[in-house]
């Protein structure tokens, strides 16, 4: 369950402690970009070989494929599902078990030598540098450690969980609205790739 969890409740994953410290790992794809030139004119609708709105009397979209797909499969907003999940995870993280399980976290952190308060506290001073140290690792490890004999993932998503599930059960309109946003839009863009891919 850890490894799935990101970093939601500080770092929960030893073998990322392990190999990189507090540090996210660096093994993420690059985000694609389109080659210079023509590709970037196709894709962003701009350069020097569109005329009138056109390339080779084709007639490019506004904003290239970058704005077609836009136009087409707008990201819809969803500001009730993102106030609530904010509002529960702040409930749940003054919770008084969540609260006695950081408490106890942080008794284990300190009696192997790290004073912390809580797992989401700013660890600006660690990162700031190019490579995890050997203390940051330590430390990292120790605070997967800690959060696994405290059970502290465990308790903090449990209260989380049953709180996000009660506020579904309320039956809200707006969150049914934007969910069913959300899954026209997906349904939207795989019709779309079914199609492109068949041709």
């Amino acid at each position: 369950m850890n490894a799935t969890m990101g970093r939601r409740y500080g770092i929960s994953d030893m073998e990322q402690a392990k190999k990189y410290g507090y540090r996210l790992p660096n093994n993420a794809p690059a985000p694609w970009e389109p080659k210079p030139g023509l590709e970037t004119t196709i894709f962003t609708g701009s350069g020097p070989e569109i005329v009138d709105g056109a390339l080779d009397n084709k007639r490019i979209p506004a904003g290239g494929c970058r704005g077609e797909t836009a136009a087409k499969f707008p990201a819809p907003r969803t500001p009730e599902a993102d106030e609530l999940d904010a509002s529960i995870f702040e409930q749940a993280r003054s919770d008084r078990g969540v609260v006695a399980a950081v408490g106890a976290w942080s008794s284990c952190m300190k009696k192997a030598g790290f004073e912390r308060s809580h797992p989401l506290e700013d660890l600006g001073a660690f990162v700031s540098s190019a490579t995890p140290g050997d203390e940051e690792i330590a430390q990292a490890v120790t605070d997967v450690r800690c959060k696994e004999e405290t059970r502290l993932v465990e308790i903090w998503s449990t209260e989380e969980s049953a709180r996000q599930e009660y506020a579904i059960k309320l039956g809200s309109s707006k969150l049914t609205k934007e969910k069913a946003l959300k899954d026209s839009n997906v349904s939207k863009a795989r019709q779309a790739y079914q199609k492109a891919v068949k041709r």
